[in-house]
């Protein structure tokens, strides 16, 4: 009886843990869970990029254009800005494609393979088409953190809406 009702507490303690340490970010145009562990940071005037990082580096980003571009020309413009920002160390895998779930759907990205720092690397871009308008994912983790990273990112894109503020 005392050992159930320990395992019972503990259990029940674990979960208002992992409930208190999950936070909501609601602006943007945006709104998802994530850790309180994660820094999410908002750059940009007029397309306003909200970028969440955890402490290994591993980043989900996020952009709504608008209808100012299509998916496919904004994916040609981030796919040769990604390999662009770096240099000799990035290829884009043409072969080997990317999927997340995002807004409740399964979407297809670009696998863009690269080295920092010679830790190697990998960032997925996502462009696509969401009630009118074209948004922006991208998600980049060091390989060695892809773990943490998945779990990272599953938190967000489970919880990701289009937000009204």
């Amino acid at each position: 009886m005392l050992r159930s009702t320990i395992i019972t507490l503990s259990v029940w303690a674990c979960t208002l843990l992992v409930s208190q340490a999950q936070q909501t970010y609601d602006d943007h145009g945006f709104s998802f869970q994530h850790s309180e562990a994660e820094k999410v940071t908002v750059t940009g005037d007029k397309i306003k990029t909200v970028r969440v990082e955890n402490a290994n580096g591993s980043l989900f980003m996020l952009q709504n254009y608008g209808k100012s571009i299509t998916p496919e020309q904004l994916r040609s413009m981030m796919t040769e800005s990604l390999l662009k920002q770096f240099e000799k160390n990035a290829t884009e895998l043409k072969h080997k494609s990317a999927t997340r779930t995002l807004f409740g759907e399964a979407r297809s990205g670009s696998y863009i393979l690269f080295s920092k720092n010679n830790i190697p690397s990998e960032s997925l871009l996502f462009t696509f088409q969401k009630d009118g308008d074209t948004i922006c994912v991208i998600t980049q983790m060091a390989l060695q953190h892809s773990k943490e990273a998945e779990r990272m990112f599953a938190t967000i894109q489970e919880s990701l809406s289009i937000s009204k503020k």
